[in-house]
Parts: structure tokens; C-alpha cells; sequence
């Protein structure tokens, strides 16, 4: 299995993460009002959920959370286990191939998306475990009655989904190689 040559660029994007996105919930936290101030096409409403993802689970959503966390720990495993088949830098260059990229490559290509989904996972988990539920303030409307007919996000949602978004762009990109 690779090893993170420098954990450190790693890191450093997961604490950014979690300390921008607890920044933005002690704020709004302090400010806000449930449906205080409106954005256009956004609402400025405080709530918190108890819940997963749209308040789905709301009576378990603690021990879905924790399962969450251990999913994308099982996966961030597997990714740097299967990482490790592709060729060394070195062997990439004997073989002059650019078909397969390199472990090292490609470990960093994947690195900054991985490290939104932990800063914002983390972040969230945080919230559940200092206050029994996560901080929302966030609130898109929605023209359909899904939901509730709305959606209630923080920063560390909005992590979470970039990073799901950068993997799955490096994938298609790998793939295509």
C-alpha cells in the first residue's frame, strides 16, 4: 500500500475544511434566526438535524453518522491498497507508457477530493458529538415538495459534495486513460 509521501497538503485541506465549516455554524449558530435573512434563492435558517443527509433517519442518525465515517475510512483504504497495483514512477517511465498513470500519480490526483470528504465528514461529526446534532443555516427552496420542499445545508455539506464531485471527475479522467 503507498504511503502519503506528504500528508501534510492532505491534512492541511481536511483542517481547513473542518475549521472553516465550524467557523461558519458557531456564526450561525449566534446570528441566525430559523428563517432569519434571505439570499436570492436561498434562505438563512437555522436548524439542526438530528438525522443523515435531508434529516432522513432522525432517530438514528448519530450511529448512521459513525457508519458513514467508517465507510469512507474502508474506502479511503481500499482506494490507497488499490492505488499501490498501478506502476511506480519509475517503472512508468522504463515503460515510456502514459496508459496507466503511476500509484504516486494517482494518489495525488485523488488526494485533495479525499480530503474534502474527511474535512467535511469530520466536521459534521463534530457537530453531532458536541451538541447532538448538526448545525444547518443553509435552506435552497425547492419547486417540487421533496424534502420538505427545501434543502438544509452547511459548509461541510457543501465539502462533502466538492469532494464527491473532484473523485468522480479524476475517475472519468483515469479512466479514459
Amino acid at each position: 500500500m503507498p504511503r502519503l509521501r506528504r500528508p501534510f497538503p492532505f491534512l492541511r485541506i481536511v483542517l481547513v475544511a473542518i475549521a472553516s465549516d465550524q467557523v461558519l455554524k458557531l456564526w450561525a449558530r449566534e446570528h441566525l434566526l430559523p428563517c432569519g435573512g434571505k439570499l436570492p434563492g436561498l434562505l438563512l435558517c437555522l436548524s439542526q438535524n438530528r438525522g443523515i443527509a435531508f434529516g432522513l433517519f432522525r432517530e438514528r442518525g448519530f450511529l448512521l453518522g459513525l457508519f458513514g465515517l467508517a465507510v469512507l475510512a474502508a474506502g479511503t483504504a481500499l482506494f490507497l491498497r488499490s492505488a499501490g497495483h498501478a506502476p511506480s514512477d519509475e517503472e512508468a517511465r522504463k515503460r515510456k507508457s502514459t496508459t496507466m498513470p503511476s500509484s504516486e500519480a494517482r494518489t495525488s490526483s485523488f488526494l485533495p477530493g479525499l480530503a474534502l470528504l474527511w474535512g467535511g465528514a469530520l466536521g459534521n461529526v463534530a457537530d453531532r458529538l458536541l451538541f447532538g446534532a448538526v448545525t444547518d443555516y443553509l435552506r435552497i427552496p425547492l419547486p417540487f415538495h421533496l424534502f420538505g420542499g427545501s434543502l438544509s445545508l452547511n459548509l461541510a455539506d457543501g465539502w462533502i459534495i466538492l469532494g464527491a464531485l473532484l473523485l468522480f471527475t479524476m475517475h472519468l479522467r483515469f479512466l479514459r486513460n
